[in-house]
């Protein structure tokens, strides 16, 4: 497989950023010629190396409760924890090793569903965080953009962090959404999934669709957010995306979880997610990344940054080319008539 150029890596840079400018605006700013980005920008989506999903606000439908749980089942039981998680309807994304799985859970309330794990004695590693979308407790949400730009040696970054769409007003939280508004966030959902193969980015972009559903996207009831293929993306100056780590932690006193992501900003580690529950953390990275060392251990000075937040701090790798995508970020799932969960 050919390395990425670097008129490529800067395209992709700018799809992951997720700007809501338009078309011109973005090949303005990425500094490239307008036929050479256009070009990388069709191959980009035709190899599959990102794709679109349109990410409703979970509040403003009702899910305000997202869990993130990593699991290493004993091997006898993988198969049966994978088979729960994925028949579970609030479930939006499901990663799978060999060893492990990795899953998203959009909730109404924090006891809504059946319990994702069974016996405690089924498990070598059981992580779950239950965050509140209400408070800032998910600063970034599969946000590859600050990863890549180290990845591919571009200095800064574009619009990194995002977290999942919160619009909250003056008086609150924005309200739940109506029936009317509800039908048109399903079918901006269901645009990117029902988009055939190969078709680019045409009929899911935003400038084609209804002003109803432009609305929605401008009072932030929806975004449109471009995530990396992890499996398909190929590598850069010859160096691939090798693994996915987890890092998992009890917060000390005294620390908050923004605080941990704004040290880690200091010293140049860009975790594509990152969320709390107000005590416990669970971060995620990419590497070969500076998060990390070929031992598997992060390099010392991030550890000794990570223990000045943390204890109790929990590292799980896991690589790229065993991943099995079994769930891709399915939010249409929540829209299910017979959800039950």
């Amino acid at each position: 497989m050919r390395s990425l150029t670097i008129g490529e890596a800067t395209v992709v840079r700018s799809l992951l950023a997720a700007e809501t400018v338009s078309e011109k605006e973005r090949i303005s700013r990425s500094t490239l010629p307008p036929r050479t980005f256009e070009a990388a920008r069709r191959r980009a989506y035709a190899e599959g190396w990102v794709y679109d999903r349109y990410v409703p606000d979970p509040v403003r439908i009702g899910c305000p409760w997202v869990t993130f749980a990593l699991a290493q089942p004993y091997a006898e039981k993988l198969g049966q924890v994978e088979a729960k998680w994925k028949s579970d309807t609030s479930n939006i994304l499901l990663w799978k090793w060999p060893e492990a799985v990795f899953g998203v859970f959009l909730r109404g309330s924090p006891s809504e569903g059946p319990p994702l794990s069974g016996d405690r004695g089924d498990f070598r590693l059981d992580i779950q965080v239950r965050a509140d979308v209400r408070k800032p407790q998910i600063p970034v949400y599969f946000d590859c953009e600050g990863a890549w730009s180290r990845f591919t040696g571009q200095r800064g970054a574009i619009a990194y962090p995002h977290s999942l769409p919160r619009r909250v007003t003056e008086g609150g939280v924005a309200p739940r959404l109506t029936n009317a508004e509800l039908d048109n966030v399903t079918e901006l959902v269901y645009r990117p999934i029902r988009r055939p193969p190969g078709s680019g980015t045409l009929r899911t972009s935003p400038f084609f669709f209804p002003r109803s559903q432009q609305r929605l996207l401008a009072k932030g009831a929806v975004e449109r957010r471009t995530f990396l293929d992890l499996k398909r993306i190929p590598p850069f100056d010859d160096r691939g995306i090798e693994h996915v780590g987890f890092i998992h932690g009890e917060l000390v006193e005294g620390a908050t979880a923004e605080n941990l992501f704004r040290r880690l900003a200091s010293i140049r580690v860009t975790p594509f997610l990152l969320a709390t529950d107000g005590n416990k953390v669970l971060m995620a990275t990419l590497s070969p990344a500076p998060t990390s060392t070929p031992s598997g251990s992060p390099r010392p000075a991030v550890l000794a940054n990570l223990q000045r937040f943390l204890r109790g701090i929990e590292i799980v790798r896991e690589p790229v080319n065993s991943l099995d995508v079994v769930v891709d970020h399915r939010y249409d799932r929540l829209f299910t008539s017979d959800r039950s969960s």
